[in-house]
């Protein structure tokens, strides 16, 4: 029996930890960690991390890995993953601009119900969880740091950045931002123009498999990975509500975290539409999902 080798290493960026798992060709996790932060809550309501926390953190998951697995250098292909909605700004000279607000801040609880009004959106497309509403508050009381953006991410996105240097992220999180046009998942260029910001800051829309760059010799030397390493550009978490159980028509998928998604793959004849807006339907890759969010069910028990 050959001994299974590393293949695929999966990073998390959670709201209050990374966690990092290397699998085999086959699927077979091998070995994992976890690595938790804190984020600030300055006002009641409000809650900010500094990004570096979460690079920090996976620069110590790649030292335990190295330390406990001989073969981490053999790994193909890294893939991140993790919270949606936290936006990490960026200046001119691609440094995160405080503040980052995370997802589950309300301080844009005025802004989301004026957005809602001009755009009208449905709910499970624009809440105080949503970037969009942050970005706006920004404009309005940060004014100093809206002039200073020339680029936004998403926690994912901007890890991958520290590997590669290449600005992308996936379709998941401009709908997670309320900046998707669902129809044609492109970028909503005009929300953006209403809060004053040049829709030059967005990045490109890649799909979640698409090759997303190269490691750089000085991370190559840092991490302890080949530079050969495919980076692909990844997913917002919600890609948990089809890969947690092996997917079958009927199935519930619950994905627990800080927040909850339930969901279940609809048939394609299959319709649904809820008047007051508490259950949608989610398109994700090929699947329409039928489903609803609770956005404090792990951290209402922490």
């Amino acid at each position: 029996m050959t001994e299974s080798r590393p293949w695929l290493l999966a990073i998390d960026v959670g709201t209050s930890s990374l966690k990092a798992v290397i699998y085999d060709s086959s699927g077979k996790s091998l070995i994992s960690t976890t690595e938790r932060y804190e984020y600030a809550t300055p006002k009641p309501g409000w809650a900010e991390i500094d990004p570096l926390d979460w690079w920090e953190a996976f620069v110590v998951s790649a030292g335990r890995f190295q330390s406990q697995q001989a073969h981490f250098s053999a790994i193909e292909v890294v893939a991140f993953t993790g919270q949606m909605h936290t936006l990490v700004l960026l200046d001119e000279n691609l440094e995160p601009i405080e503040p980052t607000i995370l997802w589950l801040d309300r301080r844009a609880a005025n802004e989301t119900s004026e957005l809602q009004q001009v755009f009208q959106l449905p709910p499970y497309q624009l809440t105080t969880t949503y970037s969009l509403p942050k970005l706006l508050w920004i404009t309005r009381h940060r004014p100093e740091v809206a002039k200073k953006i020339r680029h936004i991410l998403w926690a994912k996105d901007y890890m991958r950045f520290r590997l590669t240097g290449e600005l992308l992220t996936d379709f998941t999180e401009p709908g997670g931002a309320a900046l998707l046009e669902w129809d044609t998942l492109t970028w909503a260029k005009e929300r953006l123009e209403y809060i004053g910001l040049p829709a030059s800051i967005l990045p490109p829309i890649q799909h979640p498999t698409e090759d997303a760059g190269s490691l750089s010799a000085e991370i190559s030397a840092q991490l302890g990975l080949s530079e050969t390493v495919k980076v692909i550009t990844g997913v917002g978490d919600v890609l948990a509500l089809i890969t947690t159980a092996p997917f079958a028509e009927g199935r519930v998928n619950c994905s627990l975290g800080t927040s909850s998604m339930v969901f279940y793959p609809m048939k394609d004849d299959e319709d649904y539409h809820d008047p007051q807006n508490r259950i949608y339907v989610y398109p994700l890759l090929p699947y329409r999902l039928l489903g609803g969010v609770s956005s404090t069910t792990g951290a209402s028990l922490q």
